[in-house]
């Protein structure tokens, strides 16, 4: 599982109400959305591009901090780590700011899944230290969010990332990290806009609760997983992408039922369509 790292402490987020599991089982006759086909089709293309960003940062994280926590014998200067790069290549840095140092760097071709890391200190440049100060400020803006945070349960912790979506605009996505085998654990996330002075521009909630949807059930495996939005969030979110991919396992698909309408997103195909029969699998 993911650890969590962060410049600033994130305690106080979590001094909230526990999580309530709840899932919806409900009959409604299949209806037509309510978007034209392309405005439709493109809001689903955006979607999947951002689901597949948003997994990939956390990706990211995972190895670059396993390498870390494996390797790096100066753990305990860590302050906070910053992911950079462009697809291929990325990097992940391991900083101390009190040095304004670089303590360790972890180098990740997605392409060839090659990993380095590379245990050296050196200066951090003012390029990563204007970055840092960036990150900094998105995370900080999570104290003065209007939006209910539950408590994540045992086995499950919050994880963030943020994304350049452009214009002077970053997305903070707060989603859950889960240690638990077996299990996907979609829902309790939320995301938020940003300017660079960390100014709100829009948040939002996906799910009101968490919702732990098994893969694995009396050692048999799971062939079809579903959970319901409501009209808030219609939908498939970036979020529910993201989730699927990292911890789907063997699944292929999933989908989401909303007013009446059943979503599914595929991932060997990497598209979201509407569907009248969601019990069928996509082959």
């Amino acid at each position: 599982m993911r650890k969590l790292i962060f410049i600033l402490p994130l305690a106080m987020l979590l001094a909230v109400a526990p999580a309530e599991a709840k899932k919806k089982n409900r009959t409604i006759a299949f209806e037509s959305p309510s978007y034209p086909p392309k405005e439709l089709a493109a809001m689903h293309d955006s979607i999947v591009h951002e689901g597949y960003r948003l997994a990939l940062k956390e990706q990211l994280a995972w190895t670059a901090e396993d390498v870390f926590y494996a390797n790096c014998n100066r753990q305990n200067m860590m302050q906070g780590s910053l992911i950079s790069g462009v697809f291929p290549i990325f990097s992940d840095i391991f900083f101390n700011l009190d040095t304004r140092q670089c303590i360790y760097e972890v180098k990740i071709n997605v392409e060839n899944g090659e990993v380095l890391g590379f245990d050296s200190i050196r200066p951090l440049s003012e390029k990563e230290l204007a970055k840092i100060k960036l990150q900094d400020r998105l995370y900080n803006v999570i104290y003065g969010l209007d939006i209910e945070i539950q408590e994540p349960p045992q086995g499950c912790s919050f994880n963030f990332d943020w994304l350049d979506v452009g214009e002077n605009r970053f997305r903070v996505y707060g989603i859950m990290g889960c240690s638990t085998p077996h299990v996907i654990p979609w829902g309790n996330d939320f995301s938020y806009d940003c300017d660079s002075l960390g100014n709100v521009l829009d948040q939002r909630k996906y799910h009101h609760s968490l919702i732990l949807t098994p893969t694995v059930i009396d050692g048999k495996k799971v062939t079809l997983v579903s959970h319901s939005h409501t009209e808030l969030h219609p939908l498939i979110s970036a979020t529910d992408i993201a989730i699927f991919m990292l911890y789907s396992e063997d699944l292929n698909e999933f989908t989401v039922l909303s007013g009446g309408v059943y979503y599914r997103y595929n991932k060997q195909s990497n598209r979201i369509d509407i569907v009248d029969n969601p019990g069928k699998p996509n082959k």
